[in-house]
């Protein structure tokens, strides 16, 4: 399965649906991941699962510090390393081969961790994540969630909407595996689960207007992002998405 998981972001074009995402989703994963770093103000970043760089480069101009993205794939980190600057670098390397001369302020990791396909394989990884941070550091985690998942299929289930599966090069975090560990050794600032947005785009949309294959409108995306926004908190439950802002615990 890694390998396999391995090949399919080698072999993913940095233009496709398969990296960029849902651009709604992905706009409303920056507000999360920014308005903390806002806060932060400085401090020394690692961007786990980096990608292509984009957002690690926009990293950069939110927080005072250098910034470092790391990524396992060739055809990822030969692109991140177009947009080096004196404090932004690009690294392959697997996370667990990764020994940094110093630990970091802040660590975030986009959509990383389910591209790793064991629960146990996933506890491993944020307790790396966990080594790799200063006392007190953040973690910013944005992933999915296979109880989410769970609760919003349940939701679709009783109104005859066929079952939405994970994607085959993933496995969503089973937070009853990964949160026993988390609270043991993070503060939980903040979870978030984008309720609103899943609940619009996923249960109203096909529930009222069929099938939604394909691109969403920018119509329809707007729409979604208003219910996000405006009954968020109330839906949150149905949300896949798990975005959380962890600070380490001085133990």
């Amino acid at each position: 399965m890694e390998k396999t998981i391995h090949k399919f972001w080698e072999s993913v074009d940095s233009k496709s649906n398969a990296y960029r995402g849902n651009p709604s989703f992905e706009s409303m994963e920056d507000q999360f991941i920014f308005n903390i770093l806002k806060k932060i103000k400085k401090g020394n970043l690692l961007d786990v699962g980096c990608g292509k760089g984009d957002r690690t480069e926009r990293f950069t101009k939110t927080i005072k510090g250098n910034a470092t993205g790391i990524d396992y794939t060739d055809n990822m980190i030969n692109q991140a390393k177009k947009r080096e600057t004196r404090n932004l670098h690009f690294i392959k390397t697997d996370i667990f081969k990764y020994n940094p001369p110093e630990k970091y302020d802040i660590i975030a990791s986009c959509r990383c961790i389910i591209n790793t396909p064991t629960d146990k394989g996933q506890l491993k990884f944020v307790s790396r994540l966990h080594d790799l941070l200063k006392p007190y550091g953040h973690l910013i985690l944005v992933e999915r969630s296979k109880q989410g998942l769970e609760r919003f299929n349940k939701l679709r289930k009783s109104f005859k909407l066929p079952k939405i599966k994970e994607r085959y090069h993933n496995h969503y975090l089973n937070e009853n595996v990964l949160m026993p560990y988390i609270r043991d050794n993070f503060d939980v600032l903040d979870i978030q689960r984008l309720g609103g947005f899943f609940f619009a785009l996923r249960f109203l949309k096909p529930l009222f207007c069929g099938r939604v294959d394909g691109v969403e409108s920018q119509e329809h995306s707007r729409l979604c992002e208003a219910v996000q926004n405006t009954l968020g908190n109330k839906l949150d439950e149905y949300g896949m998405q798990l975005l959380l802002h962890l600070r380490k615990k001085n133990t």
